[in-house]
């Protein structure tokens, strides 16, 4: 059960990493809010686009190898992530910005809620380094077909439901 959890938080993982890819502006903007990035009278300075999209690269290459590679390792880097991205969204919340970025433009309102599934995944992504995270193929190999199905079916359905709570 704690490998399927932790599963899901990869894929969530992936996804906020694939978002910044795809729309680095938001969290561009809140980099720059956070005054770690320039801006320039408002405007994006481009610096702040392509630290977004390396932010997210790595993002998907931590969620995909925790999830192909599996391993202690991987887990207490999602955990670090996760932990940071909590810090993130309180960050964000604290200054009244309207958005901390994570999921691109789609990207909610920072809220507790927000900060809270963030920090139980850091919490899952802990416990699955304490106990030696397994990658998806392995956990499910040995499954029967149905059982396979239905853990998969519950990871993706959990992932997609942490990432509509922390989208518009």
């Amino acid at each position: 059960m704690l490998d399927a959890a932790y599963w899901a938080v990869c894929l969530v993982l992936v996804a906020s990493g694939a978002t910044k890819v795809a729309e680095p502006d938001a969290f561009a903007r809140a980099l720059g809010a956070f005054g770690v990035l320039p801006q320039r009278s408002g405007a994006l300075d481009p610096t702040g686009r392509w630290t977004a999209v390396v932010i997210g690269l790595v993002e998907i290459g931590v969620g995909f190898n925790a999830l192909v590679i599996g391993g202690s390792l991987l887990g207490w880097v999602t955990a670090a992530a996760f932990a940071l991205f909590t810090v993130v969204v309180l960050v964000a919340r604290a200054r009244g910005l309207s958005s901390c970025g994570c999921f691109g433009a789609r990207s909610g309102t920072p809220n507790l809620a927000h900060a809270a599934l963030n920090a139980g995944s850091a919490v899952v992504c802990g416990a699955a380094a304490l106990a030696g995270p397994v990658a998806l193929a392995d956990g499910l190999d040995g499954l029967g077909r149905a059982t396979a199905i239905a853990v998969v079916a519950g990871v993706l359905a959990v992932a997609a439901a942490i990432i509509v709570v922390d989208t518009r």
